[in-house]
Parts: C-alpha cells; structure tokens; sequence
C-alpha cells in the first residue's frame, strides 16, 4: 500500500479536487510518521506544502474516531497565522464531516457555542491556551477528553523566547490534565538542525520521534547587491564606562557602525539611495521590504510613499509593523494575497512567518539580516510559483566618520550581510540556544498552576512545572524554593498553614489582569487616530510627542493634533517632514558561527559574484584594513585610546568576557566581535586573560557579575540573585568565551 492510499478516502478524493497530479515529497513521507503517532518535525521552505502534510495523516486518523470533542489542539504564534490557517483547513476538514475553530482575542463567531460541542479541530494562540486553562480548566479537560494531537505551527518562531517556554508548558500541562502523552507534530519553514527542534519539541523525550525534511528551497536564488556609504562629520568615539544597566553586548552596538540612525526622514529625495533604487526596482509587482527596525521601517515607507505622490502614480507602498492596528495590517495583508495591485511592503519581521501573502516577486533585506535562519524565511516567501526564481535584494548602508574608531574600517554591516547570504547558500544555521532558564515565564507558570489547581505542596508544584520533559526540566528542588522565597517576599504567593502553597494578595491581583496571559512585556502607550477617528496604532509614552510636531507614522507623513497625556491619545492629520516614533529596540545577537564567516571574509581573496562595484571596494578596504591593523585575526590591538580584543567568536562570547573582565577589576565594553578595554589597563588586561584561560569563572559565577536589572515580564518579581541568574543564562557563553581565549594565545 502506497502512503497516498492510508489517507481516508474521502481526502484522497479532496486531493484530486485539487488537481494536483500527486502529493509532494514532504507530505508522502510525513504520511508514515505522523499515523504512528511519533512526535514529528515537518520542514520545507513557504508555501511547501506542510499544512498538508501535517493534517492529511491527521485528519486521516480522527475521522472516524467516535470520541466527541477537540482532537487536533494546533498552537500558532500570531492572530493572522491563526485566521490564514484556520481558511485552509476549512475545506480539507469538512471533506471529512470535521470542524475547525479559531481562536483568539479578535474571534468572536463560534466561540459561544464552543463549550458546548466542541469542534474536533481548535487552532489557538499560547495566550489564549493560557487563559483557557487558568479559567475555565474543568471544560476544557473535557474538551480535550479525546485529544489526539498537539500542532505546533512556524516551531522556529519558539526558539529561545520566552513564548517557546510557555508554549512547551502548556502543552505538558494539557497532558496532565487528560492523563496521557500526546503526539506533537511541528511544522517549521526554516532548515537548519532538525534534531535539535524535535529535543526542543518535546525536552528529554523525542528520541523516538521522527524528522521530516525537504531540503530544496525552491527555485534558483537570485541576489542583488546594493552598497552606500555616507560621510559624517563627527569627531572620534572614545571608550566609554560599562554602564551597569547594560550586561548583553546586543545591547551597545558599536558607535560608528551598528545601529546607526536612518537617514532623517525631512531629507530632500537624493539623499536616501536606497529608497531611490527600491522605487526604481519594485514598482508595479509585490514585493516585502525587510528592515530591522521599526523606525526604519516608518522612513522608507514614508519616503517610497512619497516618490509616488511626486510622481503622481497611485500609490503601492505600505508600512506593516506590530505597532500599527490590526485594520492596517489586514488590509496590507489582503492586498498582498489578492494580488490585484501592485503592492510593495516595508515590515519588521511581523511578515516573516508563513502568512499567506500571494505570489511574492522580490524580497528586499535592508541592513544585515538578524541570522541566517532569519534571512532563509524573508527569502522563501519569494519564487512560489513553479519555475520561478526567488530574489533577494539586499542592500547595506554604511556610515564612513572622519577620525573614526579603527574598528569601523572593517565596515561590519558588509561582513555581516554578506557572511548572512554566504550562510544562506551554504544551507549553514543557527542552533537554538538551548541554556536561556526562562525564569520569567517559570515566574508566570508558577502563578498560573496555582490558579488551574489551586493550593498545593512545594514539591507537587515543582514536579508538575519542572518535569523531566518540559522547558523547565534543569530547575532542580533547590532553586525552585529560592523562587518560591522570592515570590512570597513580595506576596505572589502564600504557604498555608497545612505547608500548601498558594496565591497571595498580590499573586491575586496580578493574575487577575487580562495582560498577565502574555509572557511579552506590553508596555504603556499612546493609541494614535487620525482625524476622522481611524484607529492607526500605537506609539511609546516616553517618546516626547507635542502638539504641532510633524511625525511619519504607518508609512505617511502627518501633523500631530493634540497629545492626551490623560486618555493617552494622540490625533493626527496629514503633514509634511517629520521623523518616525522612538521605538525602542535590541541589537542582533550574532552566532559564533556568523562572525567567524565574516572573519574569513577579510582572509579570502575572491570576492562574492553578486557584489555591486561599491560593495567590492568597501570589501577590498576592509581587506586592506585587516592588512594594516591584522584587526581580523583574533588577538589584542592597541589604539591610542583603547585596547582591542579581536574574538570573533559570537556577541554572547563578548559579552561573556567583558563580564569576567569586569569582574576582575578591568573596565570592559563588548562591540560585537571585540571587547574594548581603556589603553592604560594594558599590563592588568594581560595578567587578567592570562588567569582567565587558566581558571573562567562558573557559569554561576559569571551570571552573578551581571547588573540584576529585569528586563523581561515577570522578573522584577525575582530576588536580584535570580535575576542576575536569568540574564546570565540567556546573554552569556561561558564555553564560547573559553573558546575566543584560546584562539587568542594561539
């Protein structure tokens, strides 16, 4: 018997209404895997089918099964994703007399009748999961009563957050109220270690699970490169303190070459090349334009809108970021997949995921791409269609400083954009980074099980959240009672006089509130409508807005109205100038793996076929520069300001040195592959490295030299300790800096 002929009868017949002449590779060999009841990792590139090949074996299996209620709990990370897989599985479910319910906050039809007679498929965000088993644990238990798979869809999109740990509990959580191990089968767009997504599916227990991979990323790549490189007039950076409130190097880019601001946007035209050459390139076709920074994002949209008006062309280009209201992002989305007009999309990573957007012709890249990974799932949302090509076009902005710091002759955005599109063609990715302890969503689940389960012993809490195979598995006894101490200092929790733990007045309240669902921090902003009352978005509070400023928001230019610091409000009407919203936002956190690729980009001689003649010579003064300072090997350079610590061994590593430095007495400050030093430290940084290589501090250790600042949701509920502990797990690298010493007295 064939794969294709253990699907129901009644899904064959939906696959030849399809007309497709077969199945795909991916969805015949998921077919086996998923009908054993394997916990499964399904990838292939966007629009590869995986959907498919998920729930063709699924719903084969439960359409026949006599049991009454959800059997197919599917988890999605986004609203959209929810609403654009809930359309696709309609007609594949019905083909079998089954039923599917999204769920979110937006949703409101079939939610009332839900309880009730539950459909057999539920697709739902993490959030409202969370919610689910906080408040109305007893009917979703028999909701789920005959509950045969968990569905997790865009896997990827978990890794290393906070929402990945929430999403991992709730679904042991889900086993322990139904008294059973369900199947997990996860669907992912990104290639990279499989392996290492199933152990992160199901911690400690997928060793028997199976992965399913198709490796083809569609049609041939085709790259465009575009450089530019503005002069400033600035005078040199020097070396400042470690501020204390700073322990992650992604934090404090590199003065001079990373997270520089976007050229203003009240600049005449000519001054923005890259948005000259997206106008001149994009026009009349979909397109996604990938920035990394909301602001950036806000400008070039602004500035591409712009060009169409002065052309007196209708107008094709959008602005789509998470900030900007749920209308503004479905109306730019459904232009997108309808396809009707040419619609170009200036977005934060919130169109990365495998929304459908239509027949997508080029992908843009503006500045390095977070990771290759990241870089693998912007480019496959091009080059759908059969036969066709995907293009990527990315385009690096340079800043060149008169008297600049000797770092930034290696024009790092170059290294990184083209070690990224180097990694993206060799298939190399990123590992998850599996040592981060979610402490702050440890934090929430511990609140959150005692309002599912009410009072209980230290040690059944501790047993039901930290199981062997759940995110939290590495907690033992011991650090769960000195978080148990820190919740009751401050009244989270309470012990009764039995010895149970239970909420506490202030555990009470905090869980009371709708935003404590959310593992993400929502900070306080204003609501922004235009002048006839449209809901536009929303806008930080500490950004200093005043009535009368111009402003660029949702891609456009507009006039501020009035500020209500009260209702905190904001009203706009059409302007002209202006700057886009103080968005706060993090740096890249670049893998080990990426920085040596750029470290062996100043040590080749060959140069990249696609790179533009700007970007050639850019590369070739790097090169030269590399020549002259030996900047690219790893070792200690003196400046007349500073001292130099080449690494090249990932921002985690740098970060993880400028710790133990510190910590050590040495002012320490990571820049990306380097840790910069003060020049009159020269004879200390020497003993001190030289101790290092000989005896690192633990990872404890290092983790306790961090500042004990919160900085995710429910760590302000913490002792400092356990902060401290929290930020060390996530930013450091104890092993990499080990490595990056070693290379350096090589």
């Amino acid at each position: 018997m064939s794969h294709f002929e253990r699907l129901h009868p009644s899904l064959r017949q939906w696959v030849w209404r399809q007309g497709w002449p077969s199945l795909r590779p991916v969805q015949e060999q998921a077919i086996p895997e998923v009908l054993a009841g394997k916990d499964v990792v399904i990838a292939a590139p966007t629009a590869g089918g995986k959907t498919e090949a998920a729930f063709l074996p699924i719903l084969s299996e439960i359409a026949d099964d006599p049991g009454r209620g959800v059997k197919v709990l599917c988890v999605s990370p986004l609203k959209a994703l929810i609403n654009d897989q809930a359309r696709r599985l309609e007609d594949m479910a019905e083909a079998v007399g089954l039923r599917c319910q999204p769920w979110h906050g937006d949703v409101t039809q079939g939610k009332a009748g839900f309880w009730k007679n539950p459909p057999e498929i539920l697709i739902i965000t993490p959030e409202s999961l969370e919610a689910m088993l906080m408040r109305r644990v007893n009917k979703l238990v028999e909701a789920l009563a005959s509950l045969r798979f968990q569905v997790v869809d865009e896997l990827h999109a978990f890794f290393d957050s906070p929402r990945g740990a929430q999403l991992l509990s709730l679904l042991n959580r889900v086993d322990q109220q139904i008294g059973r191990r369900v199947p997990r089968v996860a669907l992912s767009a990104t290639a990279g270690d499989l392996q290492a997504a199933l152990q992160f599916l199901r911690p400690g227990g997928s060793e028997s699970g199976a992965v399913v991979e198709v490796s083809s990323g569609g049609g041939e790549l085709k790259i465009g490169f575009m450089t530019t490189l503005r002069e400033l007039e600035t005078t040199p950076i020097s070396l400042p303190s470690l501020p204390e409130e700073t322990p992650q190097a992604e934090s404090v880019p590199v003065p001079g070459w990373s997270d520089l601001p976007p050229p203003e946007a009240d600049e005449p035209p000519e001054m923005d090349p890259v948005a000259d050459h997206l106008f001149q390139c994009l026009r009349g076709r979909s397109n996604l334009v990938f920035a990394n920074a909301r602001n950036r994002v806000e400008s070039l949209a602004a500035t591409l809108a712009e060009r169409c008006e002065l052309a007196h062309l209708p107008q094709e280009f959008f602005a789509h970021h998470g900030s900007l209201s749920r209308d503004h992002r479905t109306e730019v989305e459904l232009r997108l997949r309808e396809g009707k007009l040419p619609s170009t999309v200036v977005c934060t990573s919130t169109l990365e995921l495998g929304i459908d957007l239509g027949d997508i012709h080029t992908v843009a890249q503006v500045g390095p791409a977070p990771s290759v990974a990241a870089l693998k799932q912007r480019v496959g949302r091009s080059g759908r269609r059969p036969g066709a090509a995907q293009i990527l076009r990315q385009y690096v902005e340079l800043r060149k400083r008169k008297n600049a710091h000797l770092i930034d002759g290696l024009h790092l955005p170059l290294l990184q954009s083209i070690a990224t599109i180097e990694g993206l063609r060799a298939g190399e990715f990123e590992p998850p980074w599996t040592a981060n302890l979610q402490l702050s969503t440890l934090t929430q689940q511990i609140l959150s099980v005692l309002v599912e389960r009410g009072a209980m012993p230290a040690a059944h809490l501790h047993r039901r959240i930290c199981a062997p195979q759940g995110p939290f598995a590495r907690i033992d006894a011991g650090r769960f009672a000195e978080i148990l101490r820190a919740l009751g200092a401050n009244a989270q929790i309470e012990q009764l006089p039995g010895g149970e733990i239970a909420l506490g007045e202030a555990g009470e309240r905090l869980t009371e509130d709708y935003r404590f669902y959310a593992t993400f921090v929502t900070p306080e902003e204003y609501t922004v409508f235009s002048a006839s009352g449209k809901r536009l978005g929303t806008i930080p509070v500490d950004d200093p807005i005043v009535p009368g400023q111009s402003l660029i928001f949702a891609g456009r230019r507009w006039r501020v109205l009035n500020v209500d610091t009260e209702r905190l409000t904001i009203r706009l009407e059409p302007g002209r100038g202006g700057r886009p919203p103080m968005y706060a936002s993090g740096g890249m956190n670049v893998h080990e793996r990426l920085h040596r690729r750029m470290q062996a980009l100043l040590l080749d001689d060959p140069f990249p076929a696609y790179l533009d003649p700007k970007g050639r010579q850019c590369l070739a003064d790097a090169r030269q520069h590399h020549a002259n300072t030996d900047l690219g090997t790893p070792g200690l350079y003196r400046t007349q300001t500073d001292l130099i610590l080449a690494l090249w061994g990932g921002t985690r590593a740098s970060t993880t040195l400028a710790i133990a430095l510190s910590g050590r007495g040495v002012e320490a400050m990571p820049m990306g592959p380097f840790v910069l030093v003060p020049a009159e430290d020269a004879e200390t940084l020497a003993a001190v490295i030289a101790e290092l290589i000989e005896t690192m501090p633990t990872q404890s250790e290092l983790a306790e030299m961090c500042p004990p600042l919160a900085e995710e949701k429910f760590e302000s509920l913490l002792s400092p300790a356990l902060i401290s502990l929290a930020i060390g797990s996530r930013s450091l690298d104890r092993e990499g800096a080990m490595r990056a010493l070693q290379r350096l007295v090589e």
